[in-house]
């Protein structure tokens, strides 16, 4: 809640207000120190014939007094708030020089004051505390930023005539969530049995997964689920995504 004083009739009045713009010009909002010129101009200015009663004085000044403590309780609010947020995934509403408002997503490294306002550090970068729209969960970020595939896909290899298999739609994801390696293994839905595929037939080509033909011949007809486990933070594994049909096979 903000307060703002103004004088009317040659007297310090205080409006408070909870629905404050985010972008206030200096001459529409007063702080304490302008208040107590507004008060010694009161009292230097007044009708000498006809005197502030002291206990008008005294009114306005409770009324100061309380609007300091407002200030300050809702300043300690403010910053408790900003470092309750230090690690947290959240969303920033920024409007860039031009005017052009941009959305940026990350972890709260770290929260600074900067000639009086609180600043929080995302990507590397500060951004005002109040231009904080959202706060995100982990699982939020490793779905939209973490390893794996695009969408549910099913692909179809003849054992007889073996062709690499190629996985489009395929990241290994970016910035906190990015992986290094990915190990690939096929699972027969029927057995259960988890075949591993050799690291030096897997292929990463920037959006594609690609596995060499080889290292599939030898299964034998069925239905398999491909598994992706990566060294993300996360170790995510995506295995119910990626249905392979095996025909073709001489067993």
């Amino acid at each position: 809640m903000a307060g703002i004083a103004n004088v009317v009739d040659g007297k310090v009045q205080i409006e408070e207000s909870s629905g404050a713009k985010k972008k206030d010009t200096a001459s529409s909002k007063l702080g304490k120190d302008d208040f107590l010129k507004l008060l010694v101009t009161q009292m230097q200015y007044q009708d000498p014939l006809s005197p502030q009663d002291n206990t008008e004085y005294v009114a306005q000044l409770a009324q100061f007094s309380e609007l300091e403590q407002m200030q300050n309780v809702s300043s300690s609010v403010s910053d408790s708030s900003a470092y309750a947020l230090i690690g947290k995934y959240v969303s920033i509403n920024h409007e860039d020089e031009d005017g052009t408002n941009n959305t940026v997503e990350g972890k709260i490294s770290s929260v600074v004051k900067q000639d009086g306002k609180l600043k929080v550090t995302v990507n590397g970068n500060n951004y005002d505390f109040d231009e904080v729209g959202q706060v995100m969960g982990t699982a939020y970020m490793v779905s939209k930023y973490g390893p794996g595939v695009e969408n549910e896909q099913e692909f179809r290899f003849v054992s007889s005539d073996p062709e690499a298999l190629v996985i489009p739609g395929f990241t290994m994801g970016t910035g906190d969530f990015k992986a290094k390696n990915v190990k690939v293994s096929v699972t027969d839905k029927n057995t259960n049995a988890e075949t591993p595929i050799d690291a030096s037939l897997v292929d990463l080509n920037r959006d594609k997964l690609i596995i060499n033909g080889s290292a599939l011949a030898s299964l034998k007809n069925g239905i398999y689920d491909v598994k992706l486990s990566f060294d993300d933070a996360d170790n995510t594994i995506v295995s119910d995504k990626l249905k392979l049909i095996v025909t073709g096979s001489s067993d």
